[in-house]
This record gives C-alpha cells, structure tokens and sequence, in this order.
C-alpha cells in the first residue's frame, strides 16, 4: 500500500549521513526484459518494469552504495549521499554506503554502484565518454545490482537525482518543494537507459534565490550546468578586463574605439597582439584540469563601434561590423591555438565572441537559393573560434518561425550555422523594463529551444532577471531546466504539474490565473491586430505598466478576488506546514496585481483602500523574500516602491 507526504528540503551536504552495516545476498533471481531509450528521446514518462528484486523489504534494505576512489580520491560521493538521504526519506531505509576501496563485494552481497568503481569494472559496465559527453549518464540494472555511470561525478548525480524520480517517484520541482512518496517495500527496476542533455552546457540566472545557498542544490537537482556554465574561464564583457583603460588608455587611445572609446578598435593589430598576451597571463592563474574550456573575448555592453578608417574600410569589405568582429577573433584563435597546443598539450578551448547589438547579425549572404554563405573568405570561423548568440530583440512570444514576427531571427540563425563558428546561446525570460509584468513565451519556448539546436548549440543560457515579482516565476526556471535536458518534454504537461504541486490546495484557482494572464495577453493582441499593429512582449518593455488598457480594473479586482480563493482553500488544508508555504506562493503572485492596481488606478482608491494594497504588498514581499525588481532599466527596492505609495496617504 502506497500514500504519499510531501516534504520540502534545503539541502546541503552536512544534511545528509551514512551508515555501515554488512549486507548478504541471496540467490540470483530472473530479470525482466529492458526497456531501451535512445538518446534524447528521454522524458519524465519513463517507466522500467519492476525485477524480481527487492531494493527496499519493509523499511530495509540489503542493498549497499558504492563509490569509487581512485589514487586514493573519492569520486561520486556527493551522489552517494543523495541517494542515502532520500531513500531514508521515501521508505526509512538506511543503506549502507562504502568506498570501493574499503569494500569488496562478497558472494549475495547487492549494490548500488556510482561511476567507476572496481564492481563496474569486473561486469564491464562503462561508460562511454563518445555517447554521453560529460553530462550524461547511464542507468543499468545487470542481474541484482544497478550502476549508475557517467564519465564525470556531474553526470552520475544527474542519474542519482533521474534515478530517485523513475525508481521512487521524488520529482524536485524548486529548491524548496520535493515531492516524495512512501512506500515500506519497492521493487528494483529493470534499467537499460542512456539519457544525454539536448544541451552539454544547461544555464538559467538563479539571482532570483534568496538567499543564493540554494543555487546549487538547485542546479544539480534539476541538472543544470553551475552558474555560467562549465568550463568558462572568462564569460560576457570582457574587452575591457581584458585590455583595461586604465592601463592602455593614456599611452594607447588608439586601442580603443574612435571616437568614444567605449570599445575596442578590432584592426588594430598592436592591440591584439596585447591582447593576446594578457590571455595568456589569465591562462597561467588557471588550474587546467578538464579538456576543454571557453575563453570569452566579448565587446562591452554599448551599442557602438570604432570608425577609424582602418575599421570602417574593413567593414567596407566584409560586409559588416560582424565581419569585423569574425576577423578578429579569428586573428586571436590562430595566434592562440598554437600556444595552446604546446603551452597545454591535450587542452582545447575555443576562443567566443558575441553576436549582440551590433553584431547580432551574422557576417553572411543570402544565396538565390535561400541558403546563406559567408561574405567574405576572412569572416569564416577558424579553428576553436565559438560565437555567443545573443538575439535580444527575438519576439518571445511568437513561434520562433513565425515568419511576421520573427523573420530576421530565422534568417540569422540559419547565417551563424553557415560560418561555421561553434554556436553558444545566451536567450532572455523577463520582461526587464517593466517589473511585475507575465513573461509569456510557455507556447513557443520549446520551439525556440528546438531551433538552437538545430544550430548545433552546445550552450544555452537563458537570464531572466534577479526579481521575483513577476508572475509564476518559478514555474519558469522548473518548464526551462526540464527543456534543456529533454528537448522534447510535454510543456503543458509540466505546467500542470507545476502548479499543482507547488500551489496545493490552491491549484484549481493558480490554473485558471494562469490562463488568464495568457488570455489577456491574447486580447492585448488581437486589438494590436485588428489596428494593424504588431504586438510583443517587446511591446510592455516600453509600457506595459502604465497601460490600463493591458491591465484593466474589473480584471485585476477579478483576478486578486480569484487568488483570493485560493488562499481560502489552503488555509483549510490538514498539512498546515505545506499550506503555510502554498499560501506564501499565492500571495506572491498578489504582487503583481497590487503593483498594476497601484500604479494605474491609484487615484481611484480611497485611502484605506491604499493603505491595505500597501500593507499587503509590504507583508507579501518581506515573506517571499521579494526586495528588489527592475523597472525602466533602474534597479528598484520594493521599500523604494512602498515609500512612494505611502506619499500618496500624506
């Protein structure tokens, strides 16, 4: 017999112990038959018949965790205490975790085996670096025993974590809802899976964390790369750490752009040479431990560009700006890579530009044909040279082939693939210039993902923004980070999901929110249509918090009265714990609506009506943790917010 509790966890590794205990084992039984996934074709469906076996027997186990050490290293333990931690959880289970150094399995013994230990060794179970890349792991079930193996200790905690979901039932949601049902006696599952991330390098802006300990447990939970990303040795702007001003600037002006100086002058070929030998000087304060690595060389964030003769004579040529970019990277890759190879023998980085603003646009033309070439010999990228696509202007929220909206999105992308250069993706998923506001791209983020992909992009990064007032924000983070690793996830699957857990009682009333902010939307631009305008989530950057057309009135009472309800129906609930934080979550999404009713419609309250709005917003914020949003390009507390308010009860 089944039931179900639900416990919330922050995690952090004094959480989690181990035990010893000497375990027998009894005679081999007959297995069913696997059941094969090919790589990225994984998803949250994924059923494994039971075995024979039993992993759990009333609340104890047989079975022993076993991680490797080699030279005298422990590998994988992080991933032996995860699954220590919630197997106790789930059925009260304590198994006992060894390092293979300090255990020899003996005849009847059953293991968990984590990486390479001396166990995978003998039943040559391996993993193979050319199938999951440095990600991916590989869950087997060979006779009694399961091994869990990937070629880095990442990718076997992301099998841990995959593991715990297809054998338990635990789905991690967000840093603070897991879900994790009971069960006294669990059968082991017949594994035969590889699973590989749509994306080797998975990223999202957790500023929105508070306070940022719960970053990495979160990350790992929901197998995402740690903060940037892996193997970044420099990331973003970094022209002028690279090349300071207050360095170069007064003996060298001519470094830097004319005639502003607000970025660097690309031709110069004095410049680079510098350039060249202060990434050298970064490379030996770094420990070079992996095989490869990314070295960001990106303009500074302006959105202008040197028009010396020099610079302006090659744009001429090349056709663009981005050509000029593409013909000094590629100048830096080929001064670079074979210092490299002799500096670092066995050691790969690629050399990545950007392709933002000013060089969004891809350094190619359009063949009769439709397809795209280089315009120029120069502008192909050489050997290690790694473009960071950063297309800010894309419309979100139209289907990334929507040829209206999204026309010059199509025809860069497929440009950048022609050159050639290895594709990294730096995407958005806020509405920055006006706070509160509903990111709505649910119904064309799987596309969007779908066409990087397609541009053989081997990083995706997406940033939102470090407020968390905008609504259902960490149903946001949850739809993206199952995107990233499974490409061909169900998104309304995951939103259903979603809500359902994380807002409990309050779900029914959370839903039909969500689909109103979406079918308002549908209504902001079927008006934009009908007068013959185009409308974007572009479109509430500029204005979309002092509109009452977007937002009007009667819909903000209706809808503060529909969160209303919810709140009612968690308050009732018998787990008073998980109804306390449903209720937390409710009321932050009532942010939203305060803010819209607020600034629009101040002048039509009375001041007691005022005064409730702002000790609500108050109250909401300080639970949920919310101190800051960004509003028209300003950094803005919410005691900021709330003191304006206030002058209008003076």
């Amino acid at each position: 017999m089944r039931k179900t509790r639900i416990i919330s966890l922050i995690l952090s590794a004094a959480t989690f112990c181990g035990c010893m205990s000497a375990c027998k084992k009894k005679p081999q039984e007959e297995t069913g038959s696997a059941t094969e996934i090919k790589v990225d074709e994984v998803s949250a469906a994924y059923e494994a018949e039971n075995t024979n076996y039993k992993l759990v027997e009333n609340g104890a186990s047989e079975y022993v965790i076993v991680y490797p050490a080699e030279n005298g290293v422990e590998q994988c333990k992080e991933a032996s205490d995860v699954l220590f931690f919630y197997i106790r959880q789930s059925t009260n289970a304590e198994l006992s975790v060894k390092s293979d150094k300090n255990y020899t399995p003996q005849a009847g013994d059953k293991v968990i085996s984590l990486g390479n230990t001396s166990i995978a060794a003998q039943r040559e179970i391996a993993a193979s670096a050319s199938e999951l890349g440095e990600d991916g792991y590989y869950l087997n079930t060979s006779e009694d025993d399961l091994f869990i193996q990937g070629c880095t200790n990442n990718a076997v905690l992301f099998g841990a974590y995959d593991f715990l979901t297809y054998q338990f039932g635990i789905k991690f949601y967000s840093y603070d809802e897991i879900k994790i049902p009971h069960a006294e006696t669990v059968y082991l599952k017949n594994f035969d899976l590889k699973s590989v991330p749509s994306f080797a390098n998975r990223c999202l802006d957790l500023n929105y964390f508070n306070p940022n300990t719960f970053n990495l447990t979160y990350e790992k939970m929901m197998k995402l790369s740690s903060g940037h990303g892996r193997g970044w040795i420099t990331w973003a702007h970094t022209h002028f750490t690279l090349m300071p001003k207050s360095v170069y600037l007064e003996e060298h002006p001519d470094y830097y752009s004319y005639p502003d100086q607000s970025q660097l002058c690309l031709t110069n070929e004095a410049m680079i040479a510098e350039l060249c030998e202060n990434i050298k000087k970064r490379l030996a304060k770094e420990t070079l431990t992996n095989s490869e690595y990314n070295f960001m060389i990106g303009q500074e964030d302006a959105q202008t560009f040197c028009s010396c003769e020099k610079c302006t004579a090659e744009k001429q040529r090349l056709g663009s700006e981005t050509g000029v970019m593409m013909q000094f990277i590629n100048k830096v890759a080929d001064i670079m890579n074979p210092y490299v190879a002799e500096t670092y023998p066995g050691k790969k980085i690629y050399w990545v530009t950007f392709a933002y603003h000013n060089t969004e646009m891809p350094p190619v033309k359009k063949n009769a044909d439709g397809t795209f070439a280089p315009y120029h010999e120069d502008v192909k990228a050489h050997e290690n040279v790694g473009v960071l696509y950063a297309p800010i202007f894309f419309d979100h929220y139209h289907d990334v082939n929507d040829k209206k909206y999204n026309n010059l999105l199509m025809d860069e992308m497929q440009g950048w693939k022609a050159t050639g250069a290895t594709m990294f993706i730096w995407t958005y998923a806020a509405v920055y210039y006006s706070g509160f506001c509903f990111f709505d791209d649910y119904h064309t983020v799987k596309n969007a993902y779908k066409a990087f992909k397609d541009m053989g992009a081997v990083y995706l990064f997406t940033e939102t923004d470090w407020r968390i007032g905008d609504p259902f924000h960490a149903l946001s983070f949850y739809v993206r980070s199952k995107l990233m690793w499974d490409i061909n996830g169900d998104v309304n699957a995951m939103i259903d999901e979603f809500i359902e857990e994380y807002y409990k009682a309050g779900a029914p009333q959370l839903k039909k929110y969500f689909a109103a902010l979406r079918a308002n939307y549908r209504r902001i631009e079927a008006e934009y249509e009908a007068a013959d305008k185009e409308f974007s989530l572009l479109v509430l950057e500029t204005d979309g918090y002092t509109r009452k057309d977007y937002w009007t009135k009667p819909w903000l009472t209706d809808m503060t009265e529909l969160l209303n309800e919810a709140l009612a129906e968690v308050e009732k609930m018998e787990d008073k714990e998980a109804g306390e934080k449903a209720r937390k979550r409710i009321q932050l999404e009532k942010t939203s609506l305060i803010f819209h009713m607020m600034q629009l419609y101040s002048g039509e309250l009375s001041d007691a009506e005022i005064a409730g709005y702002i000790a609500d917003f108050e109250r909401y914020a300080a639970e949920g943790n919310l101190v800051r949003f960004k509003q028209r390009q300003q950094i803005q507390t919410v005691e900021a917010l709330l003191n304006s308010w206030r002058t209008l009860l003076a």
